[in-house]
């Protein structure tokens, strides 16, 4: 019953807030349940500061957007522990793509802004936000689009993979496509 609770408080919010004359008022929630990417975004919950949190931040952001609750992430470079440079480099990367990125942590773990970790951390994450920022015009005309509901962050197999093609044949299959597209230009 927690994320049925967390569901309802959600609309409820968003109900308040719609009724009380807010625009475009950003909700976000640990709470999930059918429907709950109508009201609010969600963040993964706390996860912790290794590689085995950052690997299970893509398929939480793909099975969300494929449930239909599109706005969502993790709390880059990991909230319990204390991140590396090399860890938060990597994660800041991966999640420049991340519908709803963040970076947080606990407070009993180092620093771990950009700034914080160095000059290689810092450079880049300053490339991979310049990334994620040449997606957010996208990203938001997606979510306008969609209202709500769809899948804005989802698998290249989601959408193209055909009947009886493994993983293998679609990367195949688009890097051909792709040479092909490039040999007649």
């Amino acid at each position: 019953w927690h994320n049925i609770n967390g569901l309802a408080e959600n609309m409820v919010t968003r109900k308040v807030l719609d009724n009380l004359g807010y625009e475009d008022v950003f909700l976000l929630s640990r709470a999930n349940y059918p429907g709950l990417g109508k009201y609010s975004a969600i963040w993964s919950g706390d996860n912790a500061a290794n590689y085995e949190f950052m690997q299970l931040s893509i398929p939480h952001a793909f099975s969300y957007n494929i449930y239909g609750i599109p706005f969502t992430g993790s709390d880059i470079c990991g909230f319990a522990w204390n991140t590396t440079e090399q860890l938060c480099a990597r994660w800041m990367q991966l999640g420049a793509f991340f519908p709803f990125s963040r970076n947080h942590n606990a407070i009993d773990a180092i620093d771990q802004e950009p700034y914080a970790l160095g000059e290689d951390v810092l450079i880049t994450s300053r490339v991979s936000l310049k990334a994620r920022y040449s997606l957010l015009k996208w990203y938001y005309s997606k979510f306008v689009e969609l209202n709500g509901t769809g899948s804005v962050f989802r698998p290249v197999s989601y959408t193209h993979l055909r009947a009886h093609e493994t993983p293998e044949h679609l990367v195949c299959r688009l890097l051909l496509e792709k040479k092909k597209k490039t040999n007649k230009q």
